[in-house]
């Protein structure tokens, strides 16, 4: 009995890991702009404009908050711990020094790409780690 609580659990989580490697790798799709498999620095600043809605080239909490409350609200948890992920000066907003740090925590290799493997990568394991934030599949 106590081999097949773990086989499940085991289960579970390869079931888990699963979907969110297939998570991560739509959100790659969606942010690879020009589909050559990499992400640039400026698909990654282009992939935040839509929650800055002043125009005012940075993106603040109340912005990218209202962004997803509109969108997606059942996603306000998960939305407020990747604001804080994103906005790694701690600043209380969202501009080029944090899409620089984003990009370098994404470039694990440190060759000034980020590739498909690297991205879903990062995405699946920020995913399971935030997963009581957010529904899987």
């Amino acid at each position: 009995m106590k081999l097949l609580v773990i086989l499940v659990l085991w289960m579970t989580e390869v079931y888990c890991v699963s979907d969110f490697t297939q998570m991560a790798t739509e959100l790659f799709t969606t942010t690879d702009l020009n589909g050559d498999l990499e992400v640039s620095r400026t698909e990654i600043e282009s992939s935040f404009t839509k929650y800055d809605e002043n125009g005012d080239g940075r993106v603040s909490r109340v912005e990218f908050m209202d962004f997803v409350d509109r969108y997606t609200p059942d996603l306000h948890d998960l939305g407020r711990e990747l604001y804080i992920d994103y906005d790694s000066n701690q600043d209380h907003h969202i501009d080029l020094a944090d899409f620089e740090a984003y990009f370098n925590k994404l470039d694990t290799s440190g060759d000034g790409r980020v590739t498909k493997d690297e991205f879903v990568n990062y995405w699946s394991k920020l995913m399971a780690a935030t997963a009581h934030l957010h529904p899987v599949g």
